[in-house]
């Protein structure tokens, strides 16, 4: 999903102005670097954050040429079957605790960026 269509998702954590400046800087000078902000069909799983860089950048700058690249993946179908998996085994749904996702992601081709991901 480009940038363009991740910056209106509503974000799901508080974020830090100040962190929100150093990831747009960075994504200024760098381009986008790591792991897909994640979604789990209309809402954010990971990145509130780098969301509200983008509509920073969005907001300020002049080449907004990153909004148009694919930053974000849903990973509904991973959930959804990290989910199922959990229910056959203990026999009841848990509640989505976005504070530790990793659970959902071992063994998919998301564990390739569990070091990035906070929520890990």
């Amino acid at each position: 999903m480009t940038g363009w269509k991740v910056i209106n998702y509503n974000l799901i954590n508080p974020v830090s102005e100040t962190k929100v400046r150093q990831i747009a800087d960075s994504i200024r000078a760098n381009g986008w670097v790591g792991c897909p902000i994640l979604l789990n069909g209309d809402e954010l799983l990971t990145g509130s954050h780098r969301v509200a860089a983008l509509r920073l950048i969005a907001d300020e700058d002049d080449d907004l040429s990153i909004l148009n690249q694919d930053l974000a993946e849903d990973v509904s179908d991973l959930v959804q079957s990290a989910f199922d998996r959990f229910e056959d085994e203990h026999g009841f749904l848990p509640d989505l605790d976005y504070s530790c996702i990793g659970w959902i992601f071992e063994g998919t081709w998301v564990e390739q960026y569990k070091a990035e991901i906070e929520e890990w």
